[in-house]
């Protein structure tokens, strides 16, 4: 199936087309450009988010009913999105794509997703920016690879793939949750991560406007640790927070085991205020 993902996407590439398809996302409809090698394998193979998906819906299932409010940083092309018509308290939606090339896709998921009846009870928004710390009137740099989406990132060479930089706006954590909890009974933020190495930017600042604001959170991000820095940021991260569980099928014991002994390797964390 690789090969045959690989064979397609060097055809696309070199002729260059621009094609587009339609993906089922557990009962969501996404858009997808298959010039994308994301978005094509997508297509082809359909959504790898499966386990995740699962392992944080249960995690949150005791959540899951109160007013709440859905933030999901780095969207993609929405995966994510099939929790919309699942989580039944979720009142707001805010999906952050800074990535050009993808969130036109996501625009137009998004707007079908909310004239149907499967999430009409969810206000979407999307967000063309990327999420920083603190307020701040420059733009960023997005530093991307224009055939693969799926590993962008604010980090300049995180990624020897992404050869090409673009100045995309920003959003500050405070102006964001100013937004999303407009309304005064949304007390609870379910916040999905996944931003290629900069996630233990923002994520102390995320959990301290929590606490400052009175609000529960329940949190899924990516990380790679790859170095004994990056695994003692996650450490710092997980110390911040009272539930720290690994979210996958083959280590989820719920507990972490979050020590200086952790293998480097890819990881999907779950941090909560409340078991």
């Amino acid at each position: 199936m690789i090969r045959l993902i690989r064979l397609l996407h060097k055809m696309i590439v070199n002729f260059n087309l621009n094609p587009s398809g339609k993906v089922d996302c557990f009962g969501v409809e996404l858009s997808v450009a298959l010039k994308d090698k994301k978005g094509l394998t997508l297509y082809v193979e359909g959504s790898a988010q499966f386990d995740k998906i699962f392992y944080f819906e249960k995690l949150i299932q005791s959540q899951s009913q109160e007013p709440s409010v859905f933030i999901d940083c780095g969207a993609n092309y929405g995966e994510f999105l099939c929790l919309a018509s699942r989580l039944p308290g979720v009142k707001k939606w805010y999906a952050l794509e800074p990535n050009p090339f993808v969130n036109s896709y996501l625009e137009k998921t998004i707007k079908e997703l909310s004239e149907s009846s499967k999430a009409s009870k969810t206000e979407f928004h999307l967000l063309k920016s990327a999420i920083v710390p603190e307020e701040s009137n420059e733009r960023v740099m997005l530093h991307f690879n224009p055939f693969y989406s799926g590993g962008a990132s604010l980090l300049e060479g995180y990624s020897q793939d992404n050869s090409k930089k673009l100045e995309v706006s920003s959003i500050s954590i405070a102006k964001l949750l100013d937004a999303a909890t407009l309304q005064e009974n949304l007390k609870s933020i379910i916040l999905k991560i996944d931003i290629e190495g900069f996630e233990f930017e923002i994520l102390p600042t995320f959990i301290k406007e929590f606490k400052a604001r009175n609000l529960h959170y329940s949190i899924l991000f990516e990380t790679h640790i790859n170095s004994q820095e990056s695994l003692s940021r996650l450490i710092e991260v997980a110390q911040l927070c009272p539930v720290v569980k690994f979210v996958d099928p083959k280590i989820y014991r719920g507990n972490t085991g979050i020590s200086q002994n952790l293998e480097f390797n890819q990881y999907e964390i779950f941090l909560s205020d409340r078991e």
